[in-house]
């Protein structure tokens, strides 16, 4: 039995040392935790921009919102110049990623946008009836700025549907848009706690 004796480790050699940092670096290789995730992306979109982009940057912007938003993973941001981008069926933004509006094309941050006063109007407009122009279900971490949304008809422009404290509407404009229930414009439904500024 043993009763509190310490047996002390050799002292470590040059060829003894080999294996301890082989495994050492295969457990910083595969052995350690994952902490971190893909870096989050910016993706650009262009109502003018020519067919074909991939979204990279503002000169190969995608030519229309529904590329951006497949392309886009939790974390990412999808920046859209000023313009009117016709949808034929309702944006549906999935938790994590946010829309900003109101760029002239050449800006680099959000903060050098002019959205708050609508100088590069940024407009959402729906073509088809009985649709809202966006939807947000069971969503968080979503961020709407700087954006019009217009041409809702038989629905509200604009449903939050269980959204969390954490989705915000920001600098945006809700107009234009008809439905038979109140609301017409912006409908908060289910608990949804959104936070509202300048909307």
């Amino acid at each position: 039995m043993l009763n509190d004796q310490v047996f002390p480790m050799p002292p470590l050699t040059p060829s003894s040392r080999i294996p301890w940092l082989s495994l050492f670096a295969w457990f910083l290789a595969f052995g350690a935790p994952a902490t971190s995730s893909f870096a989050a992306r910016t993706w650009f979109v262009s109502a003018i921009a020519s067919p074909g982009g991939d979204g990279a940057n503002w000169s190969r912007a995608f030519d229309a919102l529904a590329p951006a938003l497949a392309a886009a993973a939790p974390g990412d941001a999808i920046w859209l110049r000023a313009g009117t981008y016709d949808l034929d069926e309702s944006v549906h933004v999935p938790s994590g990623v946010s829309l900003f509006g109101g760029f002239a094309g050449t800006e680099d941050s959000p903060e050098a946008r002019r959205a708050i006063n609508f100088a590069n109007e940024t407009t959402l407009r729906l073509r088809r009836a009985g649709a809202s122009v966006a939807v947000l279900m069971d969503a968080s971490d979503v961020r709407l700025d700087g954006l019009t949304f217009t041409g809702a008809n038989g629905k509200p422009g604009v449903v939050l549907v269980r959204c969390a404290p954490t989705v915000v509407l920001a600098n945006c404009r809700i107009t234009r848009n008809s439905a038979p229930e109140s609301g017409a414009g912006l409908s908060i439904r289910d608990r949804s706690q959104p936070r509202l500024h300048n909307v």
